[in-house]
């Protein structure tokens, strides 16, 4: 609903009513890269069991009847998009279960502290740190992946959906 001005009509509409008056999406299938990413000295995380959650968790689709969704990336999308749009994701990384391995250390990407004497200390070291991660991950990808996908559907020049992948510490 984020472009229905509700103030130019009394009339009440449905959700799926509004969404068939916007315009078509240009194309139907979306390729979405997944990139595992792992910090230098950190012990690797992906694993073939990961790899086969993770697809599980990005590509399942529920039945078009079901009553609950799945709640991944391609069901979500999916029913959002009302069947207009189906996104599958593919998985890269250095090999089928091994992730791009950033220069720096995590601690370099997180504030500074006492503990962590090398994180940034600046908003502005942030967001150059936060960058240096997106391009350093995006150049290993692509020279890892070649042309091996079309992950520019709509022929922009661009990678139409990524999704970078960290590995988590439980507490």
């Amino acid at each position: 609903w984020d472009y229905y001005d509700f103030s130019q009509s009394d009339a009440a509409i449905s959700e799926a009513q509004f969404y068939a008056t916007r315009p078509s999406v240009p194309f139907s299938n979306v390729s979405n890269l997944v990139v595992f990413v792992n910090f230098s000295g950190a012990q690797e995380y992906v694993s073939a069991n990961r790899v086969s959650y993770a697809n599980t968790n990005y590509n399942t689709l529920s039945a078009s009847d079901a009553i609950i969704s799945t709640g991944t990336l391609r069901d979500t999308v999916s029913k959002l998009s009302y069947g207009a749009l189906d996104v599958q994701s593919v998985f890269s990384g250095t090999t089928a279960t091994a992730s791009i391995v950033l220069p720096q250390p995590k601690g370099y990407y997180q504030p500074y502290s006492v503990s962590n004497t090398i994180g940034y200390q600046t908003t502005e070291q942030r967001i150059v740190r936060e960058n240096e991660i997106v391009n350093y991950a995006s150049a290993q990808v692509s020279a890892a992946i070649g042309d091996n996908y079309n992950l520019d559907t709509n022929s922009d020049g661009m990678v139409d959906s990524v999704s970078f992948v960290f590995p988590t510490t439980l507490y």
